[in-house]
């Protein structure tokens, strides 16, 4: 279901960026970047974390430190529909990753990519 909302974004101008588990094997994510600027997430696959913990979002780009597009959790089942917050450009961008950090979230990546974009 919330692949396919995803999907129905991809109708508007902008591109969709697929992210594959990387550190959480049959976990899958598809981000949609809109040409405004604007995004959503859809994850499946991840384990429900417990409280103190969260999910986030990342832009890695060159030269520049990493910029957090959100943080999240899942549901039961594994999967998340999310805004996002998307850098004002993905041209520097040379991965989008989805780590599991402290909450409410961290300034900059600590633990292992989950999710990664495909180079």
């Amino acid at each position: 279901m919330l692949l396919v909302r995803v999907e129905a974004l991809s109708r508007r101008p902008g591109r969709i960026v697929i992210l594959t588990g990387s550190g959480q094997p049959g976990a899958s994510a598809r981000i949609f970047v809109a040409v405004d600027g604007g995004g959503h997430l859809a994850v499946s696959g991840l384990m429900p974390l417990p409280r103190k913990r969260t999910y986030q979002l990342w832009f890695l780009r060159t030269g520049s430190p990493a910029a957090s597009g959100a943080t999240f959790g899942v549901d039961s089942h594994g999967r998340a529909w999310v805004k996002v917050a998307v850098p004002a450009s993905l041209d520097d961008v040379h991965t989008i990753a989805i780590t599991e950090e402290p909450a409410p979230g961290v300034s900059s990546p600590t633990g292992r990519h989950l999710l990664h974009s495909l180079p």
